[in-house]
């Protein structure tokens, strides 16, 4: 049989069926593609804000900027999977709930109890006076940490918006988190 024939033919020299050997190679290279690349998807179940005394009673950290409403956040850490590199973080959150009437205290600047001169901060008033829920970011990437060989995404959630002129809270109760990652030799 001449190489011509051979390559416009699904035949091997030897007669078997080149088809399904092209097939088989295909899936093959999709599959190594996909693997190179990881995509985690997170969901968070965020609890409802409980309000006294003009801050947050729930056991979540807040963010604590000196003038700032000190607004709950969902601390979050992501294992990625071995010998990947992350790329970039999508945020998506449900359902929203409103609580009306609130007022969110501002935070203080840190102090030694043991001192005598503590000075008082005042409320930032170009977020007091702003009709815009604060914060304005949903997520913050705060960096990857490596413990005992793996990698692990450490993330900042704001489900909880406050806008101070409206004096409302706003939340969601789920949060879904996308991470997209690559495959990177050097470290698997």
């Amino acid at each position: 049989m001449p190489v011509e024939d051979l390559i416009r033919s699904d035949r091997g020299p030897k007669g078997e069926d080149l088809s399904m050997k092209r097939f088989l190679l295909l899936c093959l290279l999709v599959l190594i593609a996909i693997g190179l690349r990881a995509e985690l998807l997170i969901e968070l179940d965020i609890e409802t804000p409980i309000i006294r005394s003009d801050s947050f009673l729930n056991e979540l950290p807040r963010k604590m900027n000196p003038g700032e409403p000190a607004v709950a956040l969902k601390p979050v850490r992501i294992l990625l999977p071995q010998g990947h590199l992350f790329q970039t973080a999508e945020i998506t959150f449900g359902q929203e709930y409103r609580l009306s009437n609130i007022m969110i205290e501002h935070s203080q600047q840190p102090h030694v109890l043991s001192a005598t001169n503590v000075s008082w901060v005042e409320a930032e008033q170009s977020i007091y006076r702003s009709n815009i829920p604060y914060p304005q970011k949903d997520l913050e990437i705060l960096g990857v940490e490596r413990k005992m060989g793996h990698d692990i995404l450490v993330l900042n959630v704001y489900p909880y918006k406050y806008n101070p002129v409206a004096r409302e809270l706003i939340w969601s109760s789920l949060v879904s988190i996308r991470i997209n990652t690559s495959f990177d030799e050097r470290k698997a």
